[in-house]
């Protein structure tokens, strides 16, 4: 009971802490949350309440960054406290500044071409972000343990707030039950809502503040040990299955999926902050173990080839979005992590200085790399993330105009709503082209709700599906049908099966009858899947036969266009 209150009293030290040291946060949070109470409690828009928090929520941005830069002393005091003062001023300032900007363009008073307001929500993103991510360099530096160790105590210290966060709701909501039984009677519901909003801005946050910065208190034992020897070698059997994809892939010759940028992508997002903690834990432990983790980068390093290939493909065939162009600057922000220490010795050398870093130690420096990644995708004139996609997709537009009516749509419809290319379709081309452009050849709307989804799956060969007598050869079928199709299109289409390819196949009953299937299927009470039912057999000459047994696509209903059609079957031949 001792060591319980001991913990509980220097926790509640920290946290005073904390509430002195970011009072103007804190208190920005805290207005939120009771306006946020406020404004559920009137169940109705109000414009001046939502005004005021956005402002309080700018605010709070550019407080936390003066409270982290100059945190309060006991020598030089007034000085600090002088410099914060001055610090909530401007970044008041800087945040009605953003408000009226944005009441402004809210009204229409300044408009061209809504150009203008992207710009200014670019620089609004590029604000918080960077006040947000200057506040988490500066912390780091300050805790002087190393960015591994400084992952490992904020990210745990931040789970434990997200539990205290939970226990304190699941008390309110035990004493709130309470009182609604025994005392007086009221919407419970809304009023358990009030008290989340207000723990959340009153108690959850100030914790989530004192566990990015103060990282004074070790991790436990069994933590260190869970992500040593349990987290850290699932990551080694991620990676391990990626390997023999990459060997599947050559000895097959197949081409990448398309989904393994993304498989990559969170094992990444997962597994860095795993391998880098695992490092801090193992200090003074086994040391082949803890250099193995230290060179699981570089294991890792080889998939950033796979994700270039993948991006590079989506790219050529589809041209630049938005999207894209953050997975290339993801791709970039991998590089700079995997050979952070080398461009550090690098830049050492170059000032000829020495560089005695590392590992881990100095990785704050990426936040820097980071921010300026993000402002390059945001702000970089002719050079940010929606003008080079406007400019890729103006080109692929101009490109398949004549010769790809999909391609063409696909790229009028991403034009559409950007503002450059929204100033581009109208001060380029007629009401007669537009109206062309957004006919059923060209276009599909966004706001279209008329698009039916059809999923039937089987699986005939458990269920005893045979190929004699008649037949001796069994292939499998795979056919991917991207984008939006005429439902006509669907009578002569090319199936490739191993080095052959069979011409001509009309699949225009099969869709048919996967259609009245699925509206069958969800027309029918009680309606039992009979496997049998799912398969199709198309008779394609008088020595083969293809029997589809899962079938994906989506389909308007009056059966004029179909859209991203996967069909999976087999192919028997005499």
């Amino acid at each position: 009971m001792g060591k319980f209150a001991q913990y509980m009293n220097q926790n509640t030290a920290r946290l005073k802490q904390v509430y002195v040291r970011y009072i103007g946060t804190v208190l920005c949070a805290g207005v939120i949350s009771i306006l946020a109470v406020i404004s559920e409690a009137k169940n109705y828009y109000d414009k001046t309440l939502e005004s005021v928090m956005i402002v309080f929520a700018i605010w709070l941005a550019g407080n936390f960054f003066v409270e982290s830069v100059w945190k309060p002393s006991i020598g030089d005091n007034q000085a600090i406290v002088r410099k914060r003062v001055i610090g909530y001023a401007v970044a008041l300032v800087i945040a009605m500044g953003f408000k009226i900007i944005s009441y402004l363009l809210e009204e229409e008073i300044i408009d061209t071409w809504g150009i203008i307001a992207l710009i200014f929500n670019s620089i609004l993103c590029i604000y918080i972000v960077s006040m947000i991510g200057l506040s988490l360099y500066f912390l780091i530096r300050e805790q002087k343990i190393g960015v591994p160790a400084y992952i490992g105590r904020a990210g745990f210290a931040l789970l434990r707030a997200l539990g205290v966060f939970f226990v304190l709701n699941i008390v309110a909501i035990l004493i709130l039950q309470i009182i609604n039984s025994l005392l007086f009677e009221f919407d419970f519901w809304d009023m358990e809502e009030y008290i989340q909003i207000l723990l959340a801005g009153f108690v959850y946050f100030p914790v989530c503040l004192m566990a990015v910065s103060d990282t004074s208190e070790d991790n436990s034992t069994f933590t260190k040990k869970f992500v040593s020897y349990v987290l850290m070698p699932c990551v080694w059997i991620a990676m391990l299955i990626i390997y023999l994809y990459v060997i599947k892939i050559f000895v097959k010759q197949e081409i990448p999926s398309n989904e393994i940028f993304s498989i990559c992508q969170w094992l990444f997002l997962y597994g860095a902050p795993v391998w880098m903690m695992a490092y801090a834990f193992l200090e003074g432990h086994d040391t082949k173990y803890r250099k193995l983790v230290m060179w699981t980068k570089y294991i890792y390093a080889p998939f950033i080839l796979l994700e270039i290939y993948a991006i590079g493909v989506r790219i050529a065939a589809y041209g630049l979005t938005e999207s894209r162009y953050g997975a290339v600057l993801f791709i970039l922000a991998q590089l700079t992590y995997i050979f952070w220490e080398q461009l550090c010795r690098l830049f050492a050398r170059l000032r000829k200085k020495p560089s005695e870093r590392e590992y881990g130690n100095g990785y704050e420096g990426i936040i820097l790399v980071l921010l300026a990644l993000a402002f390059i995708g945001l702000l970089l004139p002719f050079g940010n993330a929606i003008y080079l996609s406007y400019t890729s997709q103006k080109n692929r537009l101009n490109k398949y105009l004549e010769s790809d009516k999909v391609a063409a749509g696909e790229a009028y419809r991403y034009l559409k709503y950007n503002p450059y290319g929204d100033k581009y379709l109208d001060t380029t081309f007629t009401e007669e082209q537009i109206a062309e452009f957004e006919s059923s050849d060209y276009y599909e709307s966004l706001d279209k709700i008329d698009w039916n989804y059809v999923s039937i799956y089987s699986k005939p060969l458990e269920d005893g599906l045979t190929i004699g007598p008649d037949y001796n050869m069994l292939y499998t079928v795979y056919l991917k049908l991207d984008a939006i199709r005429n439902f006509d299109d669907f009578s002569d289409v090319d199936i490739t099966v191993g080095d052959s390819e069979i011409t001509g196949v009309d699949l225009r009953d099969c869709i048919r009858y996967y259609a009245e299937l699925d509206e069958k299927q969800e027309n029918t009470p009680d309606y039992e899947q009979d496997e049998k039912e799912c398969l199709y057999e198309i008779q394609i000459d008088p020595n083969r036969k293809l029997i589809i047994y899962t079938i994906r696509f989506s389909y308007t209903y009056g059966m004029e266009e179909i859209r991203n059609c996967d069909i999976y079957g087999y192919l028997l031949e005499k």
